[in-house]
């Protein structure tokens, strides 16, 4: 699948709304409680969420397909959470149609050379324990065990990368000719 990375805007809201319940679902519909999904799987109530939450102060992505449909997004979380990191990626999604295409890579690559031109050397993300997609995408990358915590009283985990450039030079490198 083809996609382009570009900042996200406001009126792209919908879209993502629409990646994040169809991701949240996927990854997490196995292990969490079906009360607590549904609570959280209202797409006007997501778009509304991020509309009134909507920063222009942080980095906001979007992978667009040739069609113009978002395949997935990444959002910067500032300031980082994880004490002793620099970045934080607070969101990272993918359409479950565009999994597997380099959708979600190309996202983090993007998000991590922005991170590094911004001066910034390590990042973190955080996820739920039992999201074996996501835990497995992060260690992929070369992302590390970080700190177990918890989210709404739910395992999770952080995966930390303390040293951007040794991480991702090569990718950057050729991202960015």
């Amino acid at each position: 699948m083809s996609t382009f990375i570009r900042d996200a805007n406001i009126d792209d809201v919908e879209g993502i709304a629409q990646v994040a319940l169809d991701a949240w679902n996927f990854a997490y519909s196995s292990f969490l409680p079906p009360e607590f999904m549904a609570q959280r799987s209202n797409p006007v109530r997501r778009a509304q969420r991020m509309r009134e939450n909507w920063r222009n102060d942080v980095n906001q992505i979007v992978a667009v397909t040739r069609t113009g449909t978002i395949a997935g997004f990444a959002f910067e979380h500032r300031p980082c959470t994880l004490d002793g990191f620099d970045a934080e990626v607070g969101a990272l999604y993918v359409d479950p149609a565009s999994s597997r295409a380099g959708v979600g890579k190309s996202l983090v690559v993007e998000l991590v050379g922005r991170f590094v031109r911004h001066g910034f050397n390590s990042m973190a993300i955080h996820t739920l324990a039992e999201n074996a997609i996501g835990c497995a995408f992060y260690q992929k990358l070369g992302g590390q065990d970080g700190p177990l915590t918890t989210w709404h009283d739910f395992p999770s985990r952080w995966f930390v990368w303390p040293d951007l450039q040794t991480t991702f030079g090569d990718a950057l490198r050729a991202e960015y000719k």
